[in-house]
């Protein structure tokens, strides 16, 4: 399998893509990042199967297709949910579970994560720069321990603490 890009939300997504350049492989969305990114999105992952249908109605608002498949840890009614993959640990936020999509059940050889720094920035869409829902550093623990046992130093982020946690990618690991 390929390499994935997954996007999160946060402020720093735009430039994290920016420094990233052209993307070859597959992208996969995580939760309202799918609403936003002008390009391809190949898989949209949730665990808020209820906001789901709202993310992609945003996102036909905006002329943009998608055509993928969507993942969420359970079916909700009204929204579109092509894969459940229940056996996947669902927790440490909706980021670390379309990680665990990519490695486990689509064998990605590489992980990069735009956008998702994991700490207290705002979402890129949020003009006041005011952050809702839930402080992301309450899902580190969960994360160092998804980094120590599970992602073999397949995963790469492009910015703030998940960068720190896991590494950049430089051209050499995306070749590897």
């Amino acid at each position: 399998m390929t390499s994935i890009l997954i996007l999160g939300s946060a402020a720093s997504l735009p430039s994290d893509l920016a420094a990233l350049g052209d993307w070859p492989g597959v992208v996969m969305a995580v939760n309202r990042s799918g609403a936003f990114h002008p390009g391809r999105i190949d898989h949209w992952v949730s665990l808020h199967p209820e906001q789901l249908a709202g993310f992609m109605a945003e996102r036909t608002v905006r002329g943009l297709p998608f055509d993928g498949l969507t993942w969420c840890q359970r079916t909700h009614p009204g929204t579109a949910v092509d894969l459940t993959p229940h056996r996947l640990d669902h927790s440490g936020s909706s980021g670390l579970f379309a990680v665990r999509i990519a490695l486990g059940v689509l064998k990605a050889r590489r992980v990069v994560l735009a956008g998702m720094p994991m700490d207290d920035s705002p979402h890129f869409y949020d003009q006041a720069g005011r952050r809702s829902g839930p402080s992301f550093v309450c899902y580190r623990p969960v994360w160092r321990a998804a980094a120590s046992n599970e992602f073999s130093g397949r995963v790469r982020s492009l910015s703030g603490w998940t960068a720190n946690l896991l590494g950049r990618p430089d051209p050499a690991w995306l070749e590897d």
